[in-house]
């Protein structure tokens, strides 16, 4: 017993200052994966001009095709038979909110391991402008979904890949619906959701150069590292410089899954809002083919690491959920419908009293610790060494970090072999 305690001690006074490094272990193990160097390099060989520029030019043929429209419908149904044609699992999922509805297009590459349904997302919005044919914003996004579609359609990989197709972007100030509602369906559905890959603005360089940003999320992640990874390993062959900022962009579709607690990141060119954005002049002429195609090469090889990536370790946070609210550990109100993000409150979840915090932990392995931080300071009752990982949380008892407004929870599992998983959600105290 005395040699749990000071285990526990030593513990508790390195974790006040371990949500930084386990951020750097969480970032080195997430990487490691079984493909070699030349599987890479092949897939990255398979992307040429010739194929980005086919389906950037159909898109574009359309015209303008703003969500609800007869264009928006037929780019719709153009996306759906390519999809089709690869002999993907594909399918039109429609949403529908007050005064705007319409339909996003889903189509799944289905993994190779029966025994682990996760699946990485990578999507892009198909909708445009009322005016523009959107021939950067997006169909340079739809394009490169397109375009790596039709290659990995030919093959299997450990984890399933989704290809999403959003409409809905342009339709009202930030409210990103189509996005949301996938997300918002797919955490109510309890889909395992890997990661998000949004691709959004990627066509024109400008003056940036060959630098392409990556907004890279305040909490852990791995995107960003892989990416980073890639893009240097394979700069001769993909010719694209990172740049990585930070930022909670309520205009961008990833942060759609961000609000739900999935691990989201958008690849977007630096000089987005300085090139023909919103308005006719949007077209073919202001794009740079030679970028778009190696934006679709670093992510092609991205996608590929990430499906074959073992995923040994898993947290998730199952209680609160996220859009409740609660009195207790009782829910009270389902806010899955507010599409509030404007406002900093959509899939926020509110706690009245105390709640008792539940995750699951998926594994291959002996699980070491598992600590809960709020707003990241930890007490003893946040370290778990042994089942069950619950933690209670109450506004009275956790002072002084606790106090009524917005916190963020975070857990953190830790395995024997040195592994880390990672999860957190957005909570407001009442």
């Amino acid at each position: 017993m005395k040699y749990r305690i000071f285990i526990i001690s030593i513990s508790l006074i390195l974790c006040f200052q371990s949500l930084p490094i386990f951020a750097v272990e969480l970032t080195k193990h997430s990487y490691e994966n079984n493909i070699s160097q030349t599987d890479i390099t092949d897939f990255i060989g398979s992307i040429n001009i010739s194929l980005v520029k086919y389906y950037l030019e159909k898109l574009v043929s359309f015209g303008p095709h703003p969500t609800g429209s007869d264009n928006c419908s037929k780019v719709a149904e153009y996306i759906y038979t390519e999809f089709n044609n690869m002999s993907l699992d594909v399918y039109f999922d429609e949403w529908s909110f007050p005064l705007v509805n319409d339909k996003n297009i889903i189509a799944t590459l289905n993994g190779k391991n029966e025994n682990h349904n996760g699946m990485y997302i990578i999507c892009a919005h198909y909708d445009t402008w009322w005016n523009s044919s959107g021939a950067n914003d997006d169909g340079s996004g739809v394009a490169v979904i397109l375009s790596i579609a039709n290659i990995l359609s030919k093959y299997c990989f450990n984890n399933t890949i989704r290809f999403v197709l959003f409409s809905g972007h342009e339709t009202g100030p930030l409210y990103t619906y189509g996005s949301f509602a996938y997300a918002k369906k797919a955490y109510q559905h309890n889909e395992n959701i890997l990661g998000v890959i949004n691709i959004d603005a990627v066509g024109s360089t400008g003056d940036s150069g060959n630098a392409l940003r990556l907004s890279k999320l305040t909490r852990p992640d791995q995107f960003s590292k892989i990416t980073e990874s890639v893009a240097e390993r394979y700069y001769q062959l993909i010719n694209i410089k990172i740049q990585i900022t930070e930022f909670d962009n309520i205009a961008l579709d990833h942060q759609s899954f961000i609000d739900y607690g999935y691990e989201a990141i958008t690849y977007i060119q630096p000089n987005c809002l300085s090139v023909p954005c919103h308005s006719p002049d949007d077209n073919l002429d202001f794009i740079d083919f030679n970028f778009l195609t190696n934006v679709t090469k670093l992510t092609i090889a991205v996608v590929v690491t990430l499906a074959e990536k073992p995923n040994d370790l898993q947290v998730h946070i199952v209680k609160p959920k996220e859009g409740l609210v609660y009195l207790g550990n009782q829910p009270l109100i389902d806010t899955f419908g507010w599409n509030l993000r404007c406002l900093g409150i959509r899939g926020l979840t509110y706690l009245i009293g105390e709640i008792t915090v539940e995750i699951n932990i998926t594994n291959h392995e002996e699980i070491f610790y598992v600590y809960f931080y709020i707003d990241n300071q930890i007490t003893i009752n946040g370290i778990k060494i042994e089942p069950p990982y619950e933690f209670t949380i109450n506004l009275f008892s956790h002072k002084p970090f606790l106090s009524f407004g917005k916190h963020k929870l975070s857990v953190i599992a830790t395995a024997t072999s040195g592994k880390i998983a990672y999860d957190e959600m957005d909570l407001f105290f009442i």
